[in-house]
């Protein structure tokens, strides 16, 4: 799961640029090869990671001026069906790392339709729709950082 920022600015206050670090991810689930495919914790942050890296806010702890925690809340999964709209809810939280007081925190929701014509294989297509809601909610998040002013 790779999400590429589609934002093609800078952020309104340089302190963000290569200054957050992710201290936590969390809420994801293991996928059951026999069941229906999920996000876990570790892929989640690895695209959380890679994207704020291509939107050069991204900074290897313990250098970053501030923290950042995520909670996958929700990824709501049709049961059935040719197209599949997932709904992805996420609670971000930034934290300056110095004086622990949150600068950002706000539960971003996004969808993603993966239709028959990306997979025929159910599975397969449930994947794609789960991947694309995250990307999108880590593009709403990206931006929503970029319009972040600081004091």
């Amino acid at each position: 799961m790779i999400a590429k920022p589609v934002i093609h600015q800078k952020p309104k206050n340089s302190a963000l640029i290569n200054n957050i670090s992710i201290k936590e991810v969390k809420g994801g689930e293991e996928t059951n090869p026999l069941w229906i495919p999920k996000v876990n914790n570790q892929n989640f942050k690895e695209a959380i990671a890679r994207s704020l890296q291509q939107a050069t806010l991204y900074q290897a702890a313990p250098k970053a001026k501030y923290n950042l925690y995520v909670n996958l809340e929700s990824l709501e999964q049709p049961a059935l069906g040719f197209s599949f709209t997932v709904a992805c809810k996420v609670h971000y939280k930034l934290l300056d790392a110095k004086t622990k007081l949150a600068i950002f925190d706000q539960h971003i929701t996004s969808t993603y339709t993966a239709k028959v014509s990306d997979a025929l294989y159910a599975p397969l297509r449930m994947k794609i729709a789960n991947e694309g809601a995250a990307k999108a909610n880590s593009e709403q998040f990206t931006l929503a950082l970029y319009q972040l002013p600081i004091k």
